[in-house]
């Protein structure tokens, strides 16, 4: 989202709507955290949209009394006008309680694994900078997207550095075999730790992360993006939100 680019009140329904695509979502958020007017008209809608299904209720309601108020006149004080009247009130009672469900049905957000790891995930990309005649076996394996063929090459390896466990394990994660890829990025981890480094440390985590919550392990998930999302410093950190982490604690309940 260009920084001169202002989301109309359309857009911004669209976020409260969750019919955003992922890359729109992305960039609404990011200037979401600095944007004190857009939060404000954010919550103003929310507002709105919900004095909107008060409103919905209260003519319901309103309705409901109107009825029953003109069937006793009509019926007097009568056994037989009284039931009558009772009836109806029990049936519009019910449209109320149906009206509500719906409508609390079709706003209740649908919240799966898979729906959160497909919003966040996105392809790992060896940087152009390198030119192709600089790329190793690996890369430029990976590079041409032949990812059971780099995750082959490093098992041949003898000394796997990190750059290749993890490409290894991004390999791994777009042929969907996310237990391999969290072997690798876990191997990677450990052999930084040991050998105090740091190289694809951030990449590693978040694509962990991401593996982990694909396999459900939302424990594991989330305690690996809450230490993102508390680190300015990690290349990934605008990429972990708050609502990230409501999302899969919901999921954890569920």
């Amino acid at each position: 989202m260009e920084n001169n680019f202002t989301p109309n009140d359309e857009l911004i329904m669209a976020y409260i709507d969750n019919e955003m695509t992922a890359s729109q979502k992305k960039d609404f958020e990011l200037l979401l955290l600095t944007d004190a007017v857009l939060q404000q008209r954010l919550n103003n809608l929310l507002h709105a949209k919900e004095a909107i299904f008060q409103y919905g209720i209260k003519q319901q309601v309103a309705s409901l009394h109107s009825t029953m108020m003109q069937e006793l006149k009509t019926s007097g004080q009568s056994s037989k006008g009284v039931k009558k009247v009772y009836r109806i009130m029990a049936a519009a009672a019910a449209a109320i309680v149906l009206f509500v469900a719906s409508f609390w049905y079709m706003n209740k957000p649908s919240i799966t694994a898979d729906g959160v790891y497909n919003a966040q995930y996105v392809a790992y990309n060896i940087p152009v900078a390198r030119g192709s005649n600089e790329l190793s076996t690996i890369e430029s394996a990976y590079q041409n997207k032949e990812f059971s063929k780099v995750i082959s090459i490093a098992g041949q390896l003898e000394i796997l550095e990190s750059k290749d466990l993890f490409l290894a394990g991004a390999a791994a994660m777009e042929t969907n075999h996310f237990d391999t890829a969290i072997t690798f990025f876990n191997y990677l981890l450990q052999k930084n730790a040991s050998n105090t480094t740091v190289d694809y440390n951030d990449d590693a985590t978040y694509y962990l992360a991401l593996a982990y919550l694909k396999k459900k392990d939302y424990a594991q998930s989330l305690a690996i993006f809450s230490a993102i999302y508390k680190d300015k410093q990690h290349s990934y950190y605008t990429k972990v939100t708050e609502g990230l982490l409501i999302k899969i604690k919901k999921l954890m309940r569920n």
